[in-house]
């Protein structure tokens, strides 16, 4: 309907002043300035050495039997608002509900969306939460008009980070079972090795030797990852939850580490 009324407009104007004109019709920013505006009288006026208000009038005039307008109004300097009638605006629900209707799916081959990528033992960052959002609002564009979606979520649960945190646990934690864990806990064990490792020197080898360790396959540390991984996943999910993000695939670097 906005277009039908921009070309009605634009021949108006070709019939007065013979000028072919594009015109960009758009909701006010002040909702009791009606439903559309727009500046068109204001760049006509440049363009014959009009007034704007005049070439405004003469607009309110041409529009006045239009069956969807229920009244025009110049405001301001030439500005042209235009209020609907209820019959218009229950036909441009129509058509909004009409382009929100979800597709039916396809049976073509799929588009992976991936998107999130937290790092295991740590909080999502503000920089997590900028591609999280992104990435669930495509996977949804993508779902509502019909494609095969995949939505998938490349996990950091691997590196030297473990053998860092598995000492600091050892030498700083307080006893509890790592499901007690808060994820922040974890982080501050993890920033307690780093700040530690000036005066210790040695940390650096003991968390070397404990990551070796947990790539042979140690029993004792690989129940800790697993753990690790288990409480960062839930803490997680919270905010996943909270931003009506979902996955899926929920897979990390640890499933390729036997083939490296």
């Amino acid at each position: 309907m906005y277009s039908s009324l921009a070309t009605l407009i634009g021949e108006k104007l070709n019939d007065a002043y013979g000028l072919s004109t594009d015109v960009v019709l758009a909701p006010p920013s002040d909702a009791s300035h009606g439903d559309l505006t727009t500046s068109i009288a204001m760049q006509v006026s440049k363009k014959v050495g009009k007034p704007p208000q005049e070439i405004a009038k003469n607009l309110i005039d041409a529009l006045g039997d239009v069956e969807d307008i229920a009244k025009v109004e110049v405001a301001g300097p030439g500005f042209l608002n235009i209020e609907l009638t209820h019959d218009a605006r229950l036909k441009s629900l129509d058509s909004v509900r009409a382009a929100c209707k979800k597709r039916e799916s396809s049976d073509g081959p799929p588009v992976i969306v991936e998107y999130s990528q937290p790092n295991i033992a740590k909080p999502l960052g503000v920089h997590h939460l900028l591609g999280t959002v992104i990435g669930q609002a495509v996977a949804n564009l993508y779902r509502h008009f019909g494609y095969n979606v995949v939505t998938w979520n490349y996990i950091g649960d691997w590196g030297t980070q473990f053998g860092k945190l598995f000492v600091a646990m050892k030498r700083w934690g307080s006893g509890k079972a790592i499901a007690e864990y808060t994820l922040d806990e974890l982080l501050g064990l993890y920033v307690r090795f780093h700040e530690e490792i000036e005066r210790i020197p040695s940390l650096d080898d003991e968390a070397r030797d404990a990551f070796r360790r947990l790539e042979a396959g140690d029993g004792e540390i690989r129940a800790f990852w697993q753990d690790v991984v288990d409480v960062s996943k839930k803490s997680i999910q919270k905010i996943y939850d909270r931003l009506h993000v979902s996955f899926d695939v929920t897979r990390g670097e640890s499933p390729y580490e036997e083939t490296m």
